[in-house]
C-alpha cells in the first residue's frame, strides 16, 4: 500500500482489498504507579471488546480507524489515541455513546506494510491517570490482491 504526502493512495480503494480489524485489549488495568504499567495477562484479538465499564468496537476504513465506545455510566473522562493531541482526543460530556475517528496517517499511528496500529487510552477522570484506566491496541490490516476483470 502506498502512502503519498501523508494521505493514503486512492488506488487502494479501487483494488480488491481484504481488511482485518483487531482490537487487542489488556485484561489487567493500568497500574497505580504511573511510571510502570501492569503487564497484560492475556490479549484478546477481535474487533469489539466489552468490560464492565464500556464496550469498544473498531471499524477499519480506508483512511481512518473508527472507534465506537459505549459506556455503562455517563462518561466525563478522556479518550485519546497516541499522544494526547486535540485532533485525536475526545472529552466526555456526560453522554454514554461516542465515536472517535483516528486518521491512519496521523495521531501516532504506526504504518508497516499494510498494517496500521495505534494505542487507545480511556481515562475515566478528565485530568488524572487512575487505576482502572484502560489501554487498547488498535490494528487495521489492509491487503490488496490483483483482480482479473473480464
Amino acid at each position: 500500500m502506498a502512502v503519498r504526502r501523508g494521505r493514503l493512495s486512492r488506488a487502494l480503494i479501487a483494488s480488491a482489498v481484504i481488511v482485518h480489524c483487531l482490537l487487542i485489549t489488556d485484561s489487567s488495568p493500568i497500574s497505580r504507579d504511573a511510571t510502570t504499567r501492569a503487564l497484560p495477562k492475556k490479549t484478546v484479538p477481535k474487533n469489539n471488546f466489552k468490560t464492565d465499564r464500556n464496550s469498544v468496537e473498531l471499524q477499519c476504513e480506508p483512511e481512518d480507524f473508527v472507534v465506537k465506545v459505549n459506556f455503562t455510566q455517563p462518561f466525563r473522562g478522556i479518550v485519546h489515541a497516541g499522544p494526547k493531541s486535540n485532533k485525536c482526543l475526545l472529552r466526555g460530556d456526560g453522554g454514554q455513546y461516542y465515536t472517535l475517528r483516528i486518521p491512519l496517517d496521523g495521531c501516532g499511528t504506526i504504518h508497516n506494510e499494510g498494517r496500521f496500529s495505534n494505542t487507545l487510552t480511556i481515562r475515566f477522570h478528565p485530568s488524572l491517570e487512575l487505576e482502572g484506566d484502560e489501554l487498547k491496541t488498535l490494528v487495521c490490516r489492509f491487503k490488496t490482491e490483483a483482480v482479473l476483470v473480464k
